[in-house]
């Protein structure tokens, strides 16, 4: 009997996704285990794997369709078995999968006595019933005998925000064509995918943190300086050729560690201050954009960290990073300066509590020394949530990374 491939539940929110690519086609053989098709979400991207062995037989929506949740998206013919090209559609979506079967089918009652069933203490179970959090997805706990506890549940409520913020990542060679509606002399784009889940993080930032932004004018004449000077020796050793972005994640780890109240995020109506220095670098794909974390980068030497954002940007452009390397931050930075950009206001990523914006580098006459003189300034901007940071916190932090910018010498000794 042919089995039905379904569009796949990829996390408790999830409720449709976008068929973004096809590998197959009717009549071609699937092996099981082979990617079959590429799944947009509204968090991330991910690949189709055909859980049996046959012969395509019929695929029901084409790329770029939005699909709701374990409906019927393709036909696979088992060995022997006919192809037939008129496979009634309407059979082909009434077969669900087996967690559709087993968890959606089951009377409300029956689910929570299974939720029952796992050890968690009773505020962590209401924790996680008032956030449509499944306790099964946490595993083990860190309570007596591995019972899930409260901060149990609030760690994997940041994680889920995190991975949602993070991986707001365009497959280049696969992402879909939406499909655009023109009335007279006006085009409308469907809010969907990558655009839907940027707006929603957005708003959701905007509507939690009380954003502040401030800058401060920064000399970048001796920092490209010195990157010019050691560039071409790196890139013959090391194979590498260093940006400016890697100045600017040493010099803000630095300046995190003096500064801890900026490396902080709200959690359980207290503010967490968290002794790992995790900073993630927003980095341009396509239409969309993603922020991969330089973990503990306090203890990486600024030719390290060079090393990790070559490897991050290289990978991005392929889509070949891992969710893991996209969460876990605890500050961003945002360098808009090759799209000469001076003053912006970056939007914080949460649940952090600010985000560094470092906007293009131009030459003009400063007084310099008690001089005039032609100097490379560019501006940092902080935008900072004003209910964890006050204004002074937020300067003298700025202040610092300025500090160690203007004299490089103390990044890389």
């Amino acid at each position: 009997m042919p089995v039905n491939i379904t569009m796949p539940k990829n996390g408790m929110t999830m409720a449709e996704g976008i068929i973004a690519k096809w590998y197959k086609n009717p009549g071609d053989s699937v092996n099981e285990g082979e990617i079959i098709a590429d799944i947009t979400t509204d968090k991330i991207s991910l690949s189709l794997e055909s859980t049996v062995t046959g012969t395509m037989a019929q695929i029901l929506h084409p790329e770029g369709s939005t699909v709701p949740v374990y409906e019927t998206i393709a036909v696979v013919a088992l060995p022997g078995e006919s192809i037939e090209p008129g496979i009634d559609e309407g059979k082909a979506t009434q077969a669900e999968t087996p967690d559709k079967k087993e968890n959606d089918s089951k009377p409300e009652a029956a689910r929570d006595v299974e939720v029952n069933t796992i050890r968690a203490t009773p505020i962590a179970k209401k924790i996680a019933k008032e956030n449509n959090i499944d306790l099964a997805a946490i595993g083990t706990g860190t309570g007596p005998g591995g019972r899930i506890k409260e901060e149990d549940v609030l760690k994997h409520i940041e994680k889920l925000k995190e991975t949602s913020i993070a991986a707001v990542a365009s497959a280049p060679s696969s992402a879909p064509k939406v499909a655009t509606e023109t009335v007279g002399e006006e085009e409308y784009i469907p809010l969907v995918g990558i655009r839907k889940v940027i707006a929603e993080n957005m708003r959701k930032s905007h509507d939690t943190a009380v954003h502040v932004t401030s800058t401060t004018e920064i000399d970048m004449t001796e920092l490209i300086a010195l990157n010019k000077k050691i560039a071409p020796q790196w890139e013959k050793q090391y194979g590498i050729k260093p940006t400016l972005n890697a100045y600017f994640v040493k010099a803000t780890a630095m300046a995190l560690k003096e500064h801890p109240i900026i490396n902080s995020s709200i959690a359980d109506n207290k503010i967490v201050l968290k002794k790992y220095y995790h900073v993630g670098i927003a980095v341009s794909v396509g239409e969309g954009l993603i922020v991969p974390v330089i973990r503990n980068a306090d203890k990486l030497s600024v030719r390290e960290i060079a090393e990790q954002i070559s490897s991050f940007v290289k990978r991005a452009n392929a889509n070949q990073l891992s969710p893991d390397e996209l969460t876990g931050g605890t500050f961003t930075i945002s360098n808009v300066g090759p799209y000469l950009v001076q003053i912006f206001t970056p939007v914080i990523v949460q649940p952090q509590s600010a985000i560094l914006g470092i906007g293009t580098t131009t030459e003009r006459p400063v007084v310099y020394e008690g001089q005039i003189a032609i100097r490379s300034i560019a501006n940092l901007c902080l935008t900072y949530d004003h209910r964890i940071i006050q204004g002074a916190q937020g300067a003298k932090f700025r202040m610092t990374i300025k500090e160690l910018l203007e004299e490089p010498v103390r990044l890389i000794g």
